[in-house]
């Protein structure tokens, strides 16, 4: 049951003639941190005291309502307004921004809102569908965004901790103990590739050192935006980025790193000295190849034709069987 802000049902009831305008709500996630609000009518909504924008063209899917915990799901198609003010997040323009993940888990409130007259928000709104951001699919004009319930959460892998090669621990959480503060390390820009994929700096850390590690911006248009490490080469501090950067820093900015963990024994042990707090099984065997008790392991194919063969010998005895035997 959706709860009614306001007056909402009783203008429904009442009158039975009324006017509608869907309000949207985005959450967004660092780097961006902020909240985003639109709607569907043609002028500006102040709604309990945030206000909402129709610089946007929002145009949605059907809401599917079921009893149960079945995972309901909502489509956004984004459009925004070329003779409109434009739509940017952290400086980025909205459709360049969902392009680089900006949008990605981000949380978005629909609501339906009831107007005895255009314009009149006395009614309040009335929630109608929320979840986070599964999908979006940006192109030139328009982005599509999938939200799913909040009944997506209880889709977790159960048992909490698998058996697996890798340490199931996140790099610096409660799990794995090191502090990050430990870790980190300062530098500054050289140069910029011309695709803004990668950068040198004046680190001076070996090879590899991190890879699959965090970049914080700490100065310069990029400050506060967090990005994600492919690769480091010791040769001029060339920082290689897994997603292209929204902008082009310049020489001199500033930024902190944290080297990353590819969650292996040898890593742990070599590279941050914390074994002791390793949750991985490096020696578990692998599920494909199931072990026989000899000291030979067969494949999967091979274990497949023995039980054909099984299968195949145990039908021709029960057809060769007596009767009543």
């Amino acid at each position: 049951m959706k709860a009614a802000g306001g007056s909402a049902p009783a203008l429904v009831l009442a009158s039975g003639q009324f006017h509608t305008a869907e309000l949207y709500t985005i959450e967004l996630p660092p780097p961006a941190s902020t909240t985003l609000r639109f709607t569907t009518w043609d002028a500006p909504l102040t709604v309990a005291g945030q206000t909402y924008y129709p610089h946007l063209l929002i145009k949605r899917g059907s809401v599917v309502q079921r009893v149960g915990v079945d995972v309901q799901t909502l489509t956004l198609d984004l459009y925004p307004q070329v003779d409109g003010d434009t739509i940017t997040i952290a400086g980025v323009p909205i459709l360049q921004a969902c392009r680089l993940g900006y949008l990605d888990s981000c949380r978005i409130l629909m609501s339906k809102l009831f107007m005895a007259s255009p314009g009149d928000v006395s009614a309040g709104a009335v929630p109608w569908f929320q979840g986070r951001v599964s999908d979006v699919d940006a192109t030139r004009i328009a982005a599509r965004v999938t939200i799913e319930s909040d009944m997506a959460l209880l889709n977790i892998a159960m048992p909490r901790n698998l058996i697996q090669v890798g340490c199931t621990h996140r790099l610096f959480d409660d799990g794995c103990t090191l502090d990050s503060a430990s870790w980190v390390v300062a530098g500054a820009v050289a140069t910029v590739n011309v695709d803004r994929t990668a950068i040198t700096t004046n680190l001076t850390q070996a090879n590899g050192w991190f890879d699959l590690g965090v970049l914080t911006w700490t100065s310069g248009d990029l400050s506060g935006l967090v990005c994600a490490v492919k690769s480091y080469l010791n040769s001029s501090g060339a920082v290689t980025f897994l997603r292209q950067l929204p902008r082009a820093p310049v020489a001199s900015d500033t930024f902190t790193i944290l080297p990353g963990c590819d969650k292996q024994k040898a890593t742990c042990s070599g590279k941050f000295s914390n074994l002791t707090h390793f949750r991985g099984f490096p020696y578990v065997p692998r599920p494909e190849t199931p072990y026989s008790g000899s000291t030979r392991v067969h494949t999967a194919k091979e274990m497949a034709e023995k039980r054909e063969k099984y299968n195949t010998a145990n039908s021709q005895a029960g057809r060769r069987r007596p009767p009543g035997g």
